[in-house]
């Protein structure tokens, strides 16, 4: 209703000014409702809302939880009026609202209840208190119903959901938790016990993992999206009971502070104050853009970008891909080559055929194929180069020259080579998309502010942060040579922008 006008009913004030979570269930009395809130001082407080003189009512404080609690959910059906507690103890409980009338439960005063170690949960995991309320002359009990203890790291939510359990088809209760340990789980009860287990976990296990900050159902319980805190949502879709990785939207999450095409117009360079560098083309099946390509992943803001074209002259005719050359806040600029399934990937989502530059200097008639990524290293900003060899089958044994295929697969983790049948998922973009640095360039005083690379793929023209004539000047370098050529002084401050002609011949500042 348009018309309808908001108002603050009634103020809560706690000693700890810091409750974090808010949750609030479904009308459960004739006249009023439950509200529970929970946050960093690990209590929960439910209270009574009544609906008619709009007052809200404290009923109880119930403890359980050793930490701080992070969500709060509700479910209501005919047989249950449950709600499930997620908490930075790595724990998920779910509590159950009895009627005392139909019951007959009474409230205990035993203290005993599980504690969470690091060793894990040590106690008793079926706590015995119950908690006592009236409404209305009315008495009602919350019990702790189940533990669910799997996850690593803090819980950070929990939602409910309907899901065929086992070989039925009948959809039935299930909670989907995720964590800071960068892992999803379903849980759901068994069905002769009703303990609730752990029934499917989606994530990252190991490797370089983030955290998933909230979870939840979409399309009436057939996917799952999840969200970490650089921008990526992570999308499962449930195909005959197993849950395969579908893509989702991804870019940047801060400023986007420089872009540039390829010659070709194939693929669409991006950087951001978010520090990463990002390549986007476009699927023509689906005709929708994706990003195939994360070529820098950085310490510093990156400020300007580049692509410069593979040199005409040497190209002879062919579609070489080129180059991109990036400046940031370090006062360097950094040229990155292709890996060689970027080309591959390409050409099986846009048709458009690329030749990789190392391939191509490397000479076609080779009996190996190259795989070349980017490897980021420890406490480094570089992207130093990684090639391996996978022998081409020519009629010998699996353990002649280039190694076992099966054994490389073994040691990474990963296929050899990335077929890129379709665009990467967020995992591969993070860890394998990488492009390995070609060179290094170094020369200007302050952070890097514009860079520019000549069409003929001959000349790079850049820039750095100035308050005097000196530090004004803009940089030639060859790019075949990747050398100083000279300095231009002409301006007196900061150099924003630079732009070649389109024959390459004038460069404008």
């Amino acid at each position: 209703n348009q018309t309808e006008v908001f108002k603050c009913v009634q103020k809560l004030k706690f000693k700890l000014n810091n409750l974090v979570t808010v949750a609030a269930g479904y009308q459960f009395f004739d006249h009023g409702a439950v509200l529970v809130l929970g946050g960093v001082d690990k209590q929960l407080y439910l209270y009574h809302y009544d609906i008619n003189s709009d007052v809200l009512t404290f009923k109880k404080k119930i403890t359980g939880h050793q930490d701080a609690i992070r969500d709060i959910q509700f479910w209501k059906d005919e047989k249950d009026f449950l709600f499930c507690t997620a908490a930075q103890d790595r724990t998920i409980r779910i509590w159950k609202l009895h009627d005392n009338k139909t019951t007959g439960i009474k409230e205990e005063k035993s203290t005993e209840s599980a504690e969470i170690t690091e060793e894990g949960i040590t106690g008793n995991t079926q706590e015995k208190k119950l908690y006592l309320f009236e409404v209305e002359d009315q008495e009602f009990t919350v019990t702790l119903d189940s533990l669910l203890s799997g996850h690593q790291e803090a819980v950070s939510s929990a939602r409910w959901g309907m899901l065929p359990n086992g070989d039925d088809d009948k959809p039935e209760l299930c909670l989907l938790s995720s964590a800071f340990d960068f892992s999803i789980m379903l849980w759901q009860p068994e069905k002769d016990t009703g303990i609730w287990v752990n029934t499917v976990t989606l994530g990252e296990m190991s490797g370089n993992k983030h955290s998933f900050y909230g979870a939840q159902f979409i399309d009436d319980n057939k996917e799952i999206l999840a969200y970490t805190y650089n921008g990526v949502l992570h999308r499962w879709a449930n195909v005959e009971g197993r849950w395969d990785p579908k893509h989702s939207i991804s870019g940047h999450f801060k400023s986007v502070n420089d872009f540039a095409w390829d010659t070709t117009g194939t693929y669409l360079i991006s950087t951001s104050q978010d520090q990463t560098t990002r390549i986007y083309c476009e699927w023509k099946d689906k005709q929708t853009w994706y990003e195939v390509s994360r070529p820098q992943v950085h310490g510093y803001d990156i400020n300007a970008l580049a692509y410069l074209p593979y040199p005409q002259e040497k190209a002879e005719g062919n579609s070489v891909n080129g180059y991109i050359v990036c400046g940031a806040d370090e006062k360097i600029l950094r040229v990155f080559e292709s890996p060689f399934y970027f080309e591959e990937t390409v050409k099986n989502l846009t048709g458009i055929e690329l030749k990789n530059a190392a391939v191509f200097e490397g000479g076609s008639d080779q009996i190996t194929e190259i795989r070349q990524e980017g490897s980021s290293q420890a406490l480094g900003l570089m992207n130093k180069a990684k090639r391996t060899q996978k022998a081409v089958p020519t009629g010998g044994s699996d353990n002649e020259e280039g190694g076992d295929a099966e054994e490389e697969k073994k040691e990474d983790g990963f296929e050899p080579k990335f077929e890129g049948k379709e665009p990467p998922f967020e995992g591969f973009l993070l860890r394998r998309s990488l492009w390995p640095e070609k060179n290094k360039l170094y020369g200007h005083g302050y952070e890097i502010i514009a860079v520019a690379c000549s069409h003929d793929g001959k000349f790079i023209a850049s820039s750095c942060k100035s308050q005097s004539a000196e530090h004004s000047t803009i940089l030639i370098w060859d790019a075949i040579k990747l050398t100083l050529i000279t300095k231009l002084q002409a301006h007196n401050l900061t150099v924003v922008d630079l732009k070649f002609s389109q024959d390459s011949t004038w460069l404008l500042s």
